[in-house]
C-alpha cells in the first residue's frame, strides 16, 4: 500500500506497509510500473514514480499513467512536484492544489531521457551526501562517547592547537 509519507522528497516511492487487495471489500485499482503518484493535499505536497507496480494506493494520492512513452515518468514526477508548490492554495498544515489546474511542460522524448539522466545523478549525488553526513554525525557521536568513558585520550599537542 501507497500512502502520503511513501512519497520521498526525490521522486521515489518507498512503501512502508503492505496490504493483501483480496482482503478489501472492494476490487482496488493498482499501480503499474512507471505511474506517477501525486499528493495534492496536506503538509508536503509532492509527486513520485511507483518503479515497481502492483500496489494499492491511498488516498489523497491520485495516479497518474501516461498512455504513450514520450516523457519519463521521472521527469513528470520532477515537473511536477515543482509545480505543485506554485499551485498551492491553503494555510497552515492543510494546503490543496486542484490537479487539473496544474500545467508542466512536455520536452520531446530524446530530451525527456537526457532530463531523466540528469535527475537520477543529481538524485544519486543527494543520497550520497545524506550518507556521508550521516556517517559523520556517527563518527561525532563514537567520539564523545569514547572520550566520556576514558577510552581516548588526544595527545598533548604542546601548544594551542
Amino acid at each position: 500500500m501507497i500512502r502520503p509519507l511513501d512519497l520521498t522528497d526525490t521522486w521515489e516511492v518507498v512503501p512502508s506497509t503492505t496490504v493483501d487487495p483480496t482482503l478489501l471489500p472492494y476490487t482496488p485499482d493498482v499501480t503499474m510500473a512507471g505511474d506517477v503518484l501525486v499528493l495534492t493535499d496536506g503538509i508536503a505536497l509532492r509527486a513520485a514514480v511507483d518503479d515497481h507496480g502492483g500496489a494499492v494506493v491511498a488516498a489523497p494520492i491520485h495516479t497518474l499513467r501516461c498512455l504513450d512513452e514520450k516523457v519519463s515518468p521521472l521527469v513528470l514526477a520532477a515537473f511536477l512536484d515543482r509545480a505543485l508548490q506554485q499551485y498551492a492554495r491553503g494555510t497552515g498544515s492543510k494546503w490543496h492544489v486542484d490537479l487539473y489546474r496544474v500545467a508542466v511542460p512536455v520536452p520531446d522524448p530524446s530530451e525527456s531521457e537526457r532530463l531523466a539522466r540528469v535527475i537520477r545523478t543529481l538524485v544519486e549525488q543527494k543520497k550520497l551526501a545524506e550518507a556521508a553526513v550521516r556517517a559523520a554525525d556517527q563518527l561525532r557521536d563514537s567520539f564523545v562517547d569514547m572520550m566520556a568513558a576514558g577510552l581516548l585520550q588526544l595527545p598533548d599537542m604542546g601548544d594551542n592547537r
